[in-house]
């Protein structure tokens, strides 16, 4: 019974490795590669997209309104309103922060913050990207178990380099002119907790279910 299981896994992991990824356009904005099978669902006024590979989990959060409040009126008050986020994030998910850097894709800013966090009592590493793009916020999001798995790692460049924009979209997108642009940093740790408090919860309702699965099979 033993031998049969673990049979079973192993073909389980195989074939999610093996699944291949196909475009998903988010919005007008945005499209890229993603595991088939998806789960969407809206909540907490955030659209959420869950994907699986394995054991690890891809999501994608975007904010179903445009921010209206937040001002960002360059490219400081971008990093502000980043930094903000990253603290939300660090705060809601008690996290240990690894790694921060700000990139770029076709010209847009992101944030990219790696880190460990504590999910259902089990450590995790959660590779995130931030975007502030069009007075929405995304978040594209990559949680896997400590050991980093190589399989995932390719699977994640692949989604990575296979994001592509809406011809015309540049860094002046990512400005906006509502007001006082002090407001940027504690609207983006507002966002920070709200996104991640977001995925975390589907993420500890997949490891849940996971586990009724796994139940079930022995």
């Amino acid at each position: 019974m033993k031998q049969a299981f673990l049979l079973f896994t192993l073909l389980f992991i195989s074939n999610n490795f093996a699944q291949s990824l196909e475009n998903y356009q988010i919005d007008k904005n945005i499209s890229l590669s993603m595991p088939q099978n998806l789960e969407v669902s809206d909540t907490l006024q955030q659209k959420i997209i869950q994907g699986f590979l394995g054991k690890n989990v891809v999501i994608i959060t975007k904010a179903i309104l445009k921010d209206t409040i937040v001002t960002i009126e360059c490219e400081k008050d971008l990093l502000e309103y980043y930094n903000g986020a990253q603290k939300g994030f660090l705060e809601s998910t008690k996290g240990k922060l690894l790694k921060k850097d700000i990139i770029k894709i076709d010209g847009l800013k992101f944030l990219n913050l790696n880190a460990i966090v504590s999910i259902n009592d089990e450590k995790k590493l959660c590779d995130s990207y931030i975007l502030f793009l069009d007075n929405y916020t995304y978040s594209l999001s990559f949680i896997q178990s400590i050991n980093e798995d190589q399989n995932f790692k390719i699977k994640k460049e692949e989604i990575i380099s296979s994001i592509k924009f809406q011809k015309g979209l540049n860094i002046n997108n990512q400005f906006n002119h509502f007001g006082n642009s002090t407001r940027a940093f504690k609207s983006g740790e507002l966002v920070g907790k709200i996104f991640f408090y977001v995925l975390f919860t589907c993420v500890i309702i997949y490891l849940i279910k996971r586990g009724r699965k796994k139940k079930d099979i022995t």
